[in-house]
């Protein structure tokens, strides 16, 4: 996954197995906000974005994270990276700072 104008300098990778889930590492990803997480998304054949899961780099930008997925995940095109409000949210509304197609 490459960086976004708001993220030039991050990059990320992302290993989806059906059988055993998504592998996900970062790095040089700004902190995120007070109230805010960063949220991995799968983006696939179907209009809307999936969630992956939630993730949040330590202070030099870094994370690593493994993300249990269903099954009957659709085959994936593509991965995207936003911050969204803790909790995280059903679809993406913040900026990318991660795409990668």
């Amino acid at each position: 996954l490459g960086g976004q104008p708001i993220a030039p300098a991050a990059s990320a990778r992302a290993f989806w197995s059906r059988s055993r889930g998504l592998v996900f590492t970062a790095s040089n990803l700004p902190a995120a906000p007070a109230g805010k997480t960063y949220q991995l998304w799968v983006l696939s054949k179907q209009p809307a974005p999936i969630s992956a899961g939630l993730f949040k780099p330590d202070p030099q930008g870094r994370a690593a994270a493994v993300f249990e997925t269903p099954v009957d995940l659709p085959q994936p095109v593509g991965m995207a990276v936003t911050i969204e409000p803790d909790g995280g949210v059903p679809s993406p509304t913040g900026d990318k700072y991660l795409v990668g197609l």
